[in-house]
């Protein structure tokens, strides 16, 4: 481990990276060095990367570029669209279910992980170009057009559902301290906006500097994916799955046998008080006895905060909590608001009016 468990002082614990077991003995609760947690937040700004072009860009150059010589261009760039989402929809539960039950040797999420990113560098490169099935096999007919720009589409969803999901469902198993895994998403977070900041100066600059439609939405996918797979690398190189997940199960371990023992005897010097309580032996430690009872409440009660109370929840449990259908559809609400924004924003302002780049 990066840090030894007996180098832990007061500070960490106070700071929420461990775990009182006994008076003056913490235990840190996992083995995440700087420069790993800073692997993890990066680990999905490829995903952000494209994210930012797909519900930024995608719709308007697939109506104002691709179709837009066609009358129902609209139609066209929001079947495309939708095909991507719906494929997406599809691949994440698929990808959580068989990821819990993916053993290899470097771990349980990484594979998918592995290959989720493959899949977005290679398709994502397709979406923003012209037809090439149409140049292989030499037809500009509307249907083999349709079917380019669903299929890569789609397996890009597929692949960044597996990135997603492999990414996200890595938390729980690097650290057991809750603090430190809300600052792993909260790195996370920031990134996603970086990302976003990133892909609308980029754009910004292509865009007034570049006239040809898809020249210029094929330079920012490349911008977009170069730098994206480079911090895909990042994360791979500094996040070790399968160490840093074994060295969470045994302080897990170490942690619940220190508590068992703790307890243990706790329970035994109570019960040894009240009986000589009971028999009248020894009443001048009956006074001992009440703050007993209170601190093996409190011992249990801080280990209890130490982990999050969903630590071994079986996915068909969350649908008997209230607040997962609560955060699920304020969070849905949320992103559709923002994407609809996003593009009508872009589409019909800075876009059309500014760069009159259609």
């Amino acid at each position: 481990m990066d840090q030894s468990l007996d180098e832990l002082n007061h500070d960490d614990f106070a700071d929420g990276k461990g775990v009182k077991i006994q008076p003056n003995v913490y235990v840190k609760l996992d083995s995440l060095s700087r420069y790993q947690i800073f692997g993890y937040g990066v680990g999905h700004f490829q995903n952000d990367l494209c994210a930012a072009c797909w519900f930024n860009y995608m719709l308007y150059f697939m109506k104002n570029v691709v179709f837009f010589k066609f009358e129902d261009s609209g139609f066209y760039a929001g079947l495309v669209l939708l095909s991507g989402q719906i494929a997406d929809g599809i691949a994440t539960p698929i990808v959580g279910y068989f990821s819990d039950r993916t053993h290899t040797r470097i771990g349980k999420r990484t594979p998918w992980y592995v290959f989720g990113t493959l899949l977005v560098t290679v398709c994502f490169v397709f979406l923003f170009q012209e037809c090439l099935f149409c140049e292989w096999f030499g037809s500009n007919s509307t249907a083999l057009m349709m079917f380019y720009y669903i299929f890569f589409p789609s397996l890009f969803n597929v692949g960044w559902a597996s990135v997603q999901v492999a990414h996200m469902s890595l938390v729980p198993s690097l650290t057991l301290s809750r603090k430190q895994r809300d600052s792993l998403n909260t790195l996370r977070n920031t990134f996603t906006y970086l990302a976003n900041l990133y892909v609308l100066t980029a754009a910004f600059l292509i865009f007034l500097s570049i006239d040809h439609g898809f020249t210029q939405f094929r330079i920012l996918s490349f911008a977009a994916i170069g730098l994206g797979f480079f911090t895909s690398i990042i994360f791979l190189v500094s996040v070790k799955e399968k160490k840093l997940t074994d060295d969470c199960l045994k302080v897990k371990k170490m942690i619940k046998e220190l508590t068992k023992e703790e307890n243990r005897t706790l329970i035994l010097t109570r019960d040894t008080l009240e009986k000589n309580e009971k028999n009248h032996y020894d009443n001048s430690r009956i006074n001992e006895i009440q703050p007993l009872r209170s601190t093996l409440s409190e011992h249990n009660q801080e280990n209890k905060k130490s982990f999050s109370s969903t630590d071994n929840f079986t996915w068909t449990q969350w649908f008997k909590r209230s607040s997962f259908y609560i955060y699920g559809f304020v969070y849905m609400g949320s992103r559709v608001l923002v994407n609809v924004q996003s593009v009508k924003i872009f589409e019909e302002f800075f876009l059309s009016n500014i760069l009159h780049s259609h």
